[in-house]
């Protein structure tokens, strides 16, 4: 039997899927990519019946126990930090695959001459930017080289998917990070990822414009199953949050769809600015929640510390899964948010936003759109320059996406006047009156023309003058 605290919460992970990958495709070998460093339990299963495991992974090692596979592509055990620290998963397993091709061409492999990796550089992208890891050094330059292969030249499935998710135009990593990766995700999330899989191994447009088409409507409805859980977590909020007392959130449900979960928990880290869990609970009393968390909370000390309360857990820093049955739910609240004001006190947990530059609405031009594109690509601990503007008027205001999940503004400050978009601001309140604006700056393309479009950060009355 797994010791509880040394099992991943990840389906991948467990021996449920190992075992079902055993049984249908009698595999010699087993490769995993972005878990495995903590199945310890499940390699040792399949070792025993013969099947070799390589683990590429980037999640953190358990103290406790390292798995006995034929190997561990980890760079989380290196003693100190290096240049492929940071790599997502998808990282992990392009540097193996290159690793290969070298030791094949070296070997005289014909096989090997004749892979060019650079080919599946798009996917590497996807990859990298869904993982939300620091967008610095190799990680920038897979994301870089592999965005201008996915404008280029992408997979057949790509294809497909940027014309369905409306992708016009160059792609970014925002196109990447809230249009592509979210379609790519929704199937998996909310039921079996084969779709997804098949969309990405095709070569035949028929094929793949189905598929892709049934990924953006399993997105669709992963967005309305996000809307009302958030609605629920919410209403929960409204009525048991403190902010004065409450240094750590922890929301459950019965059922909440657990692959929606760690949306939520994202949602609400960053609006509250503190360690939050979010949990679904299933019929059967089984619980599985997802935790994200800030800077200056290590998340997986906080699990650590109720360990014995949770069947299992694992993952970052700042991002981690949890399971547990419901019956334990109030005790892990009560202990997680206890850790959380213990290791918070005195801290401030208003979010801070550093402007980089106040400038007049007239200045967010084509001109400075350009000059930011040329800084590209921006993504976490490389974000894009944050510009402000003092005493916006509002012309129009209105709420666009399902549910009026989004702000838009069309907004002048005497001199100008631009679009401005707010994601998941459509239930923010809109102050009357003059507004300071901070914003990043996108390209919004629309029958052939480019214009710059305000990205909304945040908003606030304008100070009296």
């Amino acid at each position: 039997r797994v010791d509880r605290r040394q099992r991943q919460m990840c389906r991948r992970d467990s021996p449920y899927t190992a075992q079902r990958c055993a049984e249908t495709l009698h595999p010699r070998l087993i490769i995993t990519v972005d878990c495995g460093t903590n199945a310890a339990e499940t390699v040792a299963e399949m070792r025993r019946a013969g099947i070799e495991v390589v683990i590429t992974d980037h999640h953190l090692p358990s103290p406790h126990s390292r798995p006995d596979a034929a190997a561990v592509v980890n760079p989380r055990y290196a003693e100190t930090q290096t240049a492929w620290s940071d790599l997502a998963g998808v990282g992990v397993a392009f540097k193996l695959c290159h690793a290969l091709v070298k030791a094949g061409r070296q070997q005289g492999w014909p096989a090997a001459d004749r892979l060019d990796l650079r080919e599946w550089l798009d996917l590497v992208a996807i990859g990298t930017i869904a993982d939300i890891v620091p967008l610095l050094g190799e990680n920038r330059i897979l994301a870089r080289h592999g965005i201008e292969r996915l404008n280029r030249a992408p997979l057949t499935g790509l294809r497909a998917l940027r014309e369905v998710a409306g992708v016009q135009g160059e792609a970014d990593t925002y196109h990447v990070g809230f249009l592509l990766a979210p379609r790519l995700n929704a199937v998996g999330r909310l039921d079996s990822p084969a779709d997804a899989l098949a969309l990405l191994m095709t070569d035949d447009d028929e094929v793949a414009l189905p598929l892709a088409q049934r990924l953006d409507a399993s997105n669709r409805d992963r967005q309305q199953l996000e809307a009302r859980t958030w609605q629920e977590a919410e209403r929960w909020m409204a009525e048991h949050f403190d902010p004065t007392r409450d240094l750590g959130i922890v929301v459950a449900g019965e059922g909440w769809h657990p692959g929606i979960v760690g949306l939520v928990a994202s949602r609400l880290c960053k609006r509250y600015g503190r360690p939050a869990v979010a949990i679904a609970i299933s019929e059967d009393g089984a619980a599985r929640g997802s935790c994200r968390s800030i800077e200056s909370f290590p998340i997986l000390e906080a699990l650590h510390a109720c360990a014995d309360l949770l069947d299992s857990y694992g993952g970052h820093a700042l991002a981690a899964g949890l399971t547990l049955s419901e019956d334990r739910i109030g005790a892990f609240r009560q202990r997680f948010c206890d850790f959380a004001r213990e290791r918070l006190a005195g801290t401030d947990l208003r979010p801070t936003l550093i402007i980089d530059q106040w400038i007049a609405l007239g200045e967010a031009d084509n001109a400075l759109l350009e000059a930011v594109q040329q800084l590209r690509p921006f993504g976490v601990e490389n974000p894009a320059p944050v510009w402000a503007v003092r005493g916006a008027h509002v012309l129009r205001a209105s709420t666009v996406g399902d549910g009026g999940r989004h702000l838009r503004l069309t907004l002048s400050d005497g001199g100008a006047q631009r679009e401005a978009i707010g994601f998941y601001m459509g239930d923010l309140p809109l102050p009357s009156g003059p507004l300071d604006i901070a914003f990043t700056l996108e390209p919004d393309e629309f029958n052939g023309q480019r214009r710059p479009q305000l990205k909304l950060v945040d908003f606030r009355p304008s100070p009296m003058e």
